[in-house]
């Protein structure tokens, strides 16, 4: 049975593919003995995934491929769905790497340790990693020396870490012979994750960075412990010195003084730039033996070094709940509340509706009918760039409204026709000047556009 059902019933297509998947990720979880639920299915995620598997194939393609691929991804990325976060969009399992017996240097692993062994007749220690503590399926880990004298520590909370090197290997069996088997060679790129509460208790032993006296800091040097708030993660970049050398360097900001709103550079450098992938804006991060420059301003900028060990407390971004036409959703539906009080629609479960949408809206993925096309116009943007700009009146069985539609591509203006189906992703929303909201879909920010109607593979 080849899918050649027209774009309308890609709704109903995609809601039977989200509950397949979904039965199968939790008869999955199950089976490994998982404390935590398996992770929901959104429909927009089914909805993207399907229509770049129907482009993949013009001729058609079987029901049985689409669940198989879309399954096959969901397990390449350790059954857990893209995100915005740093961390979440890299991250992987120990049984995808098992499974796969591949694991990318910029892969973020979330594990459980169990106390280190030392290796009959050397000082070399490994460690069980498991995706929880009485998991059956692990890996080991030849353990980085810095953290000898911190099994306690390491076994009795998550641990987040990258750069990691995967190695096949002989391991000597229990009744004699050898096997092969696969290891992780040591890392010292790790953080060691705390709950709120532990926070608060590591605070007795941490300084607050507002409270460090930079008077007492001359020269470089180690300094005491401190914690403070992630403001902003910068990007990797190469720093070139007068001798030619070449080092790469990311910079993150820390909340310096809450009242002022300073913040103080923390500096990774080279193979320390891979801790940026370990925790996300917002996270408190408790810093064990910093280490502290002066700079001829009077201010500090802070470093990783070899002594430091880093630990952090995710942040739990505010939730709000949100509306939903769903006739079988039987719980309220909770999006993310941001800092700026935008509402992040990333997350949300199932079809969004016209009538579901809220000011304030972002990452919205929206599924309608186009009902009447606007003439385009270029608009110059606040950054000088150039942008196609055009209206669409789009509509469902909910209602109708507008969408503005930012192309700095100039690409999709002349495909879109009255009564075509149109997907948008990273749809924005605001109240405009009379109170009404007003929808926005920038395809130079994020956003996409797929012209449902047209694709080959309906």
């Amino acid at each position: 049975c080849i899918i050649r059902k027209g774009a309308i019933m890609i709704p109903e297509i995609v809601e039977q593919l989200q509950k397949q998947l979904q039965q199968q990720t939790e008869q999955c979880s199950h089976q490994k003995s998982h404390h935590q639920d398996a992770d929901y299915i959104t429909w927009s995620w089914v909805c993207t995934k399907l229509l770049k598997l129907l482009s993949k194939y013009p001729s058609g393609v079987t029901p049985a491929i689409i669940l198989s691929e879309l399954y096959q991804e969901l397990q390449n990325s350790g059954g857990r769905l893209p995100t915005t976060s740093i961390k979440s969009r890299k991250r992987v399992t120990v049984s995808s790497v098992l499974d796969l017996k591949t694991l990318a240097y910029e892969s973020v692993l979330e594990v459980c340790a169990q106390s280190p062994y030392e290796i009959p007749g050397t000082t070399t220690r490994i460690v069980h990693l498991a995706e929880c503590e009485d998991d059956t399926r692990y890996i080991e880990m030849y353990l980085h020396k810095k953290f000898y004298d911190m099994s306690c520590i390491l076994t009795s909370h998550s641990l987040r870490m990258t750069c990691c090197r995967l190695v096949p290997e002989m391991v000597t069996r229990a009744r004699g012979g050898r096997r092969p088997s696969l290891r992780l060679l040591p890392t010292e790129v790790v953080v060691i994750v705390l709950d709120p509460a532990e926070g608060h208790q590591y605070q007795n032993s941490f300084l607050p960075l507002e409270h460090l006296q930079l008077g007492c800091i001359t020269q470089p040097d180690y300094i005491q412990n401190i914690f403070a708030k992630v403001i902003d993660i910068g990007s990797e970049e190469v720093v070139h010195t007068p001798d030619g050398t070449a080092f790469n360097r990311l910079i993150v900001q820390l909340l310096g003084h809450a009242r002022s709103g300073e913040t103080t550079p923390l500096i990774l450098w080279d193979q320390y730039v891979g801790f940026a992938r370990l925790f996300d804006k917002g996270d408190i991060l408790y810093l064990e033996q910093p280490y502290a420059k002066p700079t001829s301003d009077g201010h500090l900028c802070l470093e990783h070094g070899p002594a430091t060990v880093m630990y952090v407390v995710p942040f739990e971004p505010s939730q709000e709940v949100v509306p939903s036409q769903h006739p079988n959703q039987q719980t309220p539906i909770r999006v993310k509340k941001m800092d700026d009080g935008k509402l992040d629609f990333a997350s949300y479960p199932e079809r969004l509706m016209i009538t579901d949408i809220v000011p304030n809206m972002i990452s919205g993925v929206l599924f309608a009918q186009c009902l009447q096309v606007h003439r385009k116009e270029l608009v110059v943007e606040d950054d000088g760039a150039i942008v196609e700009k055009y209206k669409l009146l789009i509509a469902d069985q909910t209602g109708s409204i507008i969408l503005c539609t930012l192309d700095p591509g100039f690409r999709t203006f002349e495909r879109v026709h009255r009564n075509q189906w149109l997907l948008f992703c990273g749809v924005s929303s605001h109240t405009d000047d009379s109170g009404d909201i007003a929808l926005t879909c920038h395809l130079g920010e994020g956003g996409t556009l797929y012209n449902v109607s047209s694709l080959p593979g309906l």
